[in-house]
């Protein structure tokens, strides 16, 4: 390489070239479906709201999706900051390029939707917004990383651009009314007054992580360790004292990553409860996001699986280093561990949720606007424990996934569930309502016995290379069967068909799937 900028370039290229490939046909393959579906029931109306708002959540979610492979693609650690190379040089190097590629994934997939669907869609616009998006939510990364005040300093960011992206369409708390059409000279200068901010924030908080400094947050995290952590004891110089390698393995991790996701679920109820204030200010709308957010709270659970999973040196590297291969414990001690901090960090984010449900819920019931809620009617006794199983079911399994150290494995599992999604979907638009409901259940009896094979051989796999106690397979086996008691009842009291029953059975062996699958994927990550 010529320079280090260009090295830098090529290794953004290189590191993330099948990410990035797979973002982009991901996100235009969503939109090409939706407006397929759109086309076969007549000519698309360019001007009617409904296509507006559709176009204004698609020019948002393409960007999305290619943003988390760009992030994933960034390598900013300790490696980067030893480089010969000022702060400044090592942000603009690694934030330009990023804001380039995004730029030109905008263009090209609003050029050939456009082509396709004759749209008239904007370009440049959005195009530089997303660019400009991108710099901003990078800047707040790495101004608050390491920091509690992460959450928060990435939602002010987002709500900041995300607002003035909702004003370019229409007033601003309104549904979309018109197309950004054209960009003007007032509005090119502000997203360029965006990016130029978002350089020197970005530059001031790499500054502050290259001399090895945290965003002031010592206070912070010492009131939370002490309002939840009662497993140590401090003494007077604030040095901790563990009785086993396991306590101090858990301690360090719980510092590093436990408290991630339950920040995040905090800032999102606080942002809803904000949005909610601004734009609606009825109760029953209020309920209904609660509820929504119960189910929610899985998908954004996954985030405190790749988080806790990763065993990386860095954020960006899920194969274990020799710092961590190398301490005192054994597979698996270290699964353990990692089970351990997964649990408690997703069993504290669901108690904030469930907290703010009761008390609303509560208030609600008190002042009798809960007898006329429909929603709420509808909810069956366990919810609020489904919602507890989801999210950990689906943290632990992706945690377990990110353990194995293999980033490649996420890419291949990706294109497979998604090319089935793909054939499922097309497919089902050539057959009648019966075939459809046919292939629907085969589909969920195949995949409930799917996920229960899996279970099964993974734990049968722990047994034989002594990765799995005797007494821990028995108890996994137990509650299983305790969840497939509970799912067979259900079913007969709430007429769930046969096909829905085995698949949820298959579901719920996910639970304890992670109990092998952990230790499994540790062994296989540390002694690759």
């Amino acid at each position: 390489m010529r320079s280090i900028p260009y090295a830098m370039t090529w290794e953004l290229l290189r590191r993330g070239r099948w990410q990035m490939l797979l973002a982009v046909l991901g996100a235009n393959l969503l939109s090409l479906l939706l407006l397929m579906a759109l086309r076969m029931d007549g000519p698309l109306d360019l001007d009617d709201p409904g296509l507006i708002t559709m176009q204004v959540v698609l020019i948002q979610f393409q960007p999305l999706l290619f943003a988390v492979a760009i992030f994933a693609s960034i390598d900013l650690s300790s490696r980067s900051y030893v480089l010969p190379i000022p702060t400044s040089t090592l942000v603009a190097w690694k934030m330009i390029p990023s804001m380039i590629l995004m730029f030109l994934e905008s263009i090209l997939s609003a050029l050939a939707l456009n082509w396709l669907f004759n749209l008239h869609w904007p370009l440049w616009g959005p195009a530089f917004l997303s660019a400009v998006s991108l710099a901003m939510i990078l800047a707040a990364l790495w101004y608050a990383q390491g920091s509690i005040y992460l959450p928060f300093c990435v939602g002010i960011g987002g709500t900041i651009i995300g607002l003035w992206y909702k004003s370019r369409w229409g007033p601003i708390f309104t549904l979309p009314t018109h197309a950004w059409s054209s960009v003007s000279p007032l509005e090119a200068i502000t997203m360029i007054l965006f990016a130029v901010a978002s350089y020197f924030v970005a530059v001031a908080g790499v500054t502050r992580s290259r001399r090895g400094e945290v965003l002031g947050a010592d206070g912070a995290w010492l009131w939370l360790d002490r309002l939840f952590n009662w497993t140590f004891d401090t003494r007077a110089d604030k040095e901790l004292r563990f009785a086993t390698p396991q306590e101090a393995h858990f301690w360090c991790e719980w510092t590093k990553k436990g408290w991630v996701l339950p920040a995040v679920v905090s800032c999102g109820l606080v942002f809803g409860l904000a949005a909610w204030t601004v734009f609606s200010r009825k109760p029953a709308d209020m309920m209904e996001a609660l509820i929504a957010g119960g189910g929610i709270l899985s998908a954004i659970g996954m985030l405190g699986g790749i988080l806790v999973g990763n065993t990386g040196p860095t954020d960006s590297s899920y194969e274990m280093g020799s710092f961590l291969g190398t301490r005192p414990l054994t597979d698996r001690d270290l699964s353990t561990t990692t089970l351990k901090v997964l649990a408690k960090s997703v069993l504290y984010s669901w108690l904030i949720w469930a907290a703010v449900f009761v008390v609303v819920t509560g208030n609600q019931w008190l002042s009798g606007q809960l007898v006329n809620s429909p929603i709420f009617q509808k909810l069956y006794w366990w919810y609020l424990p489904i919602t507890l199983l989801g999210a950990w079911i689906a943290n632990s399994v992706i945690a377990s996934l990110s353990l194995t150290g293999h980033s490649s494995l996420w890419v291949k599992i990706a294109c497979v569930v998604f090319a089935c999604y793909v054939a499922v979907l097309l497919s089902s638009k050539l057959l009648d309502y019966d075939s459809r409901a046919w292939l629907l259940g085969g589909l969920m009896v195949l995949t409930g016995i799917a996920a229960s094979g899996i279970s099964i051989y993974l734990v049968v796999a722990a047994r034989r290379n002594s990765l799995i106690s005797q007494s821990l397979m028995i108890l996994g086996a137990s509650i299983w069967v305790a969840l497939s008691a509970v799912i067979i009842a259900e079913s007969f009291r709430s007429l769930i068909p046969p096909s829905a029953v085995v698949l949820m059975i298959g579901v719920a062996s996910l639970a304890i799937s992670p109990l092998a699958a952990a230790p499994l994927a540790v062994t296989w990550n540390r002694h690759r």
